[in-house]
């Protein structure tokens, strides 16, 4: 856990899965939890925090070798940019899927993830920004696909839940 006030987990390039306190504090139960590590765990399974450093660091060596740094360095930070945003999009869905896919597999509730978004859409900030801009789908467009069963059992007793809880508070 990390003290941050983004309500948000992530994954580092070597596997490591950092989950924000503000998630902690926002999430309402276990499955909810469960539903965010194993998102996380589908962007390591697909290697994709190893990806996008080496896509970010690509273009930079290609400008760099080529003595692009100060004519062109700017255009080839801006096509990274770019060409991150999209592959990120595309990681944040495949991530999704796999969420679902291993808590089903485990027989544990799938429901966690699409409950966590629809309480996200509501504290969001609907401005009308650029969507291609976006680092992830739209959340109402992830809350419709996570959309799912409450088959299957709890990742945590009330007991285990409130223990974790406790721990990170």
């Amino acid at each position: 856990m990390f003290d941050d006030p983004t309500i948000n987990a992530v994954t580092l390039p070597g596997g490591r899965i950092v989950v924000m306190r503000a998630l902690i504090d926002k999430v309402e139960d276990g499955a909810e939890l469960a539903a965010v590590v194993a998102h996380e765990m589908g962007h390591i399974a697909h290697r994709d925090p190893t990806t996008l450093l080496l896509r970010r660091m690509g273009l930079g060596v290609v400008a760099a070798a080529l003595g692009w740094n100060d004519t062109l360095g700017g255009a080839a930070n801006l096509a990274q940019g770019f060409l991150a945003l999209s592959f990120s999009r595309r990681a944040e869905t495949a991530a999704d899927a796999a969420e679902q896919q291993y808590l089903s597999r485990v027989g544990l509730r799938a429901d966690g993830l699409g409950r966590l978004f629809a309480r996200l859409e509501t504290l969001e900030d609907h401005d009308g920004g650029i969507p291609w801009l976006a680092t992830h789908p739209s959340t109402e467009q992830r809350r419709a696909l996570a959309t799912r069963s409450t088959a299957g059992v709890p990742p945590f007793s009330h007991t285990e839940w409130a223990a974790l809880r406790a721990i990170c508070n």
